[in-house]
């Protein structure tokens, strides 16, 4: 995805472990795991799909004019730097 921050790498790593914990799940409750299957492919679609989503704004003129000249009143340039990372589940 991005070649700067590796959010196809955090996305990779991150589903991973959600599908290891869904297994584990489904093993525990003696469950083929298809309702569990069906929430995991949802959750993991939508996050790629939104980080796709920014990094194709990424590299648009407005967008980097933000980034570029930032106001620390919102701590906007933290967000977007976290988001395009991949932190997709908030600050803990």
């Amino acid at each position: 995805m991005d070649p700067i921050f590796s959010a196809g790498v955090y996305l990779a790593m991150h589903s991973g472990a959600l599908a290891a914990r869904l297994v584990l799940d489904s093993l525990d409750a003696g469950s083929d795991g298809k309702r569990g299957l069906r929430i995991y492919e949802k959750r993991v679609f939508a996050r790629c799909n939104f980080t796709g989503i920014w990094w194709s704004c990424f590299y648009t003129t407005p967008f980097m004019e933000l980034f570029m000249q930032p106001r620390p009143k919102f701590h906007l340039p933290d967000a977007m730097v976290a988001i395009l990372a991949g932190e997709l589940e908030g600050a803990g």
